[in-house]
């Protein structure tokens, strides 16, 4: 279509919205020069996505390539199909979200929001013996810039404009009944999150979320004042709460943590007492859905709350509230609903954590939720009568549905919104086990996270599909579901769970070297485990859970120690990067198929033969510096090369002690007569003998790698 034509349709539509407000509004008879202002730059966002041309290919060499969807197919080595906007909807019931519209002053589009529509499939199913994706909430594949097809992304995946950029004042504004009414909604409903000066990129995602959703009522309290001047020179709506605490990271179970609590608790009863209705979130539970609509079909709910049962007690077919027994597991506060009018609750709770400080603030919500609790049965919206208030009345709470405000597990390991074909209103990164390092990598891999226009654009990429033998999944054969998953019984021994993961590694190691050789970084493959990963022994998944072995997109921080790697993005990108609409169409058209064999022998386990493939290793990394220096991204048709082909010296004996720091653990096996660790290290070494690991233990030919436990 003419893009003209569209920009001038925008126009139209824009002088057209302002008529209906100036003509046909309830409310207010005169447009605001806010409401032009945001109209305007509706009109400079549908311009720029007008504005695209797809990349020039280098050649039109064919070439055999393979997809995220696992199907292989040739192309055009720089096929450069028309790029898409892949804001798609999921069903009726997941309503897609409008198109993200900065705040305040206008600002340009990214490059990656510009996007034209793309071709689109039913995904086919997988060849034989061929392992197949994870649950997905579409069924629907796209051709992305590149040629390649890529699993439709969700709508929160959208291109969203950065936050404006704005000179903070000095000004010290703290949390009142003046600034609350301001920003809550005209049935007096408000979103309310806090953060410190470490956690910031976390409330600028948060942040862009709700813009994302037209939900501008809102408000981000501010832990200390570098966090307040972070959010006020993004045009972020905050207050400060001057909590006195670090502003690092504050470690689960210690003493800062604890007092974190109090200050959540004192800003639930701070809220309340202005009258508002509140949904207080912590910033790492992002908001993917408009919760306002689902929260007014349940006009006597008082208090709604996010929890850590680990199965949907009323199936995939429901979003209702859990059922009875979903009250018998913890509450998780880090999503929470709390009417005005629930304010004698809220006082008690925070009585008594101030009165017993040194116990957790959730385990307290729950105690003083239940006290005065009527009995155990539900109504028809399946609300519980709870605390009693003074005047024998009790407070009417809910359970959330664990599938549609999900935590880290029933979303990232059970997969229950993609199982319902929905998308979540909800996921909080619980479950996890890499620190922030660990929940940032998880929202990347799942497209929820903004990072910057850089991230996507910046340096050059290299990436392979991942060697997963079929035997090494279904190890003990028999039938396969239809999500990829079987019957429990047919789950992997620890020994082969640690088979199976070990021979990604070695394959992730290699990728590693060569990225490192080329000055590149690593695009992570998906991960496929056997097992589910815990704090305590099990026997394969999470007791009590609704988890399906294998686990064919094992989230990364099961596997590596992403924390201990420190700033993961400065190596790696995660497996969903080129399928991420936020990737510029300009990255995924730079993209060429490469070979990167070698002829020599395999190298042996202990290095005596490699001085062949050294030398035709580092002739393959020259070519590919020299060949492709201008290309974005490398995709290997071939697993990566041993590490000792591209690295020598002391190059190579940094990079092993670097490999050694990334490995991860397993937990947790049934230590012998119930005594001492139970944990098992992985090793990204382990094929390599002799070597030591990371906690200085030898193996050898006599002694060869073995899944033991501890330290």
């Amino acid at each position: 279509p003419d893009r003209t034509l569209l920009v001038a349709a925008g126009v139209a539509f824009v002088l057209l919205i302002a008529a209906a407000n100036v003509f046909g509004g309830k409310q207010n008879i005169s447009v605001t020069e806010k409401e032009i202002r945001e109209l305007r730059q509706k009109v400079a966002f549908l311009e720029a996505q007008m504005g695209v041309s797809p990349g020039k290919p280098v050649s039109a060499a064919v070439t055999t390539t393979f997809s995220r969807t696992g199907d292989a197919f040739q192309r055009p080595a720089a096929a450069a199909t028309t790029p898409t906007n892949l804001q798609a909807s999921a069903s009726t019931s997941a309503p897609v979200p409008a198109p993200a519209v900065a705040m305040a002053s206008v600002v340009e589009a990214p490059a990656s929001a510009m996007r034209t529509p793309m071709e689109t499939r039913t995904r086919p199913p997988p060849g034989k013996k061929v392992v197949p994706m994870a649950s997905w909430w579409s069924n629907k594949d796209v051709r992305t810039a590149n040629g390649e097809w890529c699993p439709e992304p969700p709508p929160y995946a959208a291109p969203k404009l950065p936050l404006p950029a704005i000179t903070p004042g000095t000004d010290m504004p703290a949390l009142t009944k003046e600034l609350v009414m301001k920003h809550a909604s005209k049935d007096n409903m408000l979103i309310a999150t806090y953060v410190n000066y470490n956690r910031l990129d976390f409330a600028y995602t948060f942040v862009k979320h709700l813009i994302a959703l037209g939900n501008p009522h809102y408000l981000v309290g501010a832990l200390d004042e570098k966090a307040l001047r972070g959010l006020q020179s993004n045009g972020i709506q905050s207050f400060l709460i001057d909590s006195g605490l670090t502003t690092n990271d504050y470690g689960w179970g210690t003493q800062a943590f604890r007092q974190l609590g109090l200050h959540k608790v004192q800003l639930v009863y701070n809220l309340a007492k202005t009258g508002v209705d509140a949904l207080v979130v912590d910033a790492d539970a992002f908001i993917l859905r408009d919760p306002f609509p689902y929260i007014r079909n349940l006009p006597t709910a008082e208090v709604l709350t996010s929890s850590d049962h680990l199965v949907a007690t009323n199936g995939y077919g429901d979003s209702g509230l859990e059922s009875a027994a979903g009250f018998y597991s913890a509450f998780n506060i880090g999503y929470i609903f709390i009417k005005a009018s629930a304010i004698e609750f809220v006082a008690k709770w925070r009585d008594t954590c101030y009165r017993r400080k040194n116990d957790w603030d959730q385990v307290l919500f729950s105690q003083v939720l239940n006290s005065g609790s009527s009995g155990r049965s539900v109504d028809k919206n399946r609300l519980r009568a709870m605390y009693q208030k003074s005047d024998g009345t009790h407070v009417m709470a809910g359970v959330l549905p664990v599938s549609l405000f999900a935590s880290g597990h029933t979303h990232f390991v059970s997969r229950m919104a993609h199982l319902m074909h929905q998308h979540p209103y909800m996921v909080h990164t619980t479950f996890q086990y890499g620190g922030a390092q660990g929940k940032r990598h998880r929202l990347r891999d799942a497209m929820m996270w903004e990072d910057n226009a850089s991230y996507y654009s910046e340096g050059n990429f290299l990436v392979y599909e991942p060697d997963l033998p079929y035997d090494l999944v279904y190890t003990k054969g028999g039938k396969v579901q239809a999500d990829g998953t079987q019957e429990f019984s047919q789950r992997t021994s620890v020994e082969q769970h640690f088979a199976l993961v070990h021979h990604q590694l070695v394959q992730i190691r290699n990728g590693f070297a060569l990225a490192k050789a080329t000055g590149r970084t690593l695009i992570l493959p998906r991960l496929v485990c056997g097992l589910d990963r815990w704090w305590a022994p099990h026997s394969g998944i999470i007791p009590g859970s609704a988890a399906r072995l294998p686990l064919l997109e094992c989230p990364a921080d099961h596997v590596i120690d992403l924390e201990r790697i420190g700033k993961p993005e400065r190596v790696l990108r995660e497996s969903t990067f080129l399928c991420n609409p936020r990737t510029p169409t300009a990255v995924l058209a730079s993209t060429r198929i490469v070979d990167p064999s070698l002829g020599s022998p395999k190298i042996l386990p202990d290095g005596s033969n490699k001085a062949v493939a050294l030398a035709e290793g580092k002739a393959l990394v020259e070519k590919l510096k020299m060949e492709h220096a201008a290309t974005k991204v490398l995709r290997l048709s071939k697993l990566p090369p041993d590490y000792r082909a591209v690295l020598e010296g002391r190059e190579l004996d940094s990079f092993e002690e670097t490999m050694r720091g990334y490995a991860g653990i397993w937990c947790c096996n049934r230590p012998p007569g119930g005594r001492g660790a139970g944990h098992i290290w992985y090793d990204f070494l382990w094929d390599v003998l002799p070597h030591v690991d990371r906690h200085r233990r030898k193996w050898d030919a006599s002694n060869p790698w073995f899944p033991k436990m501890g330290p």
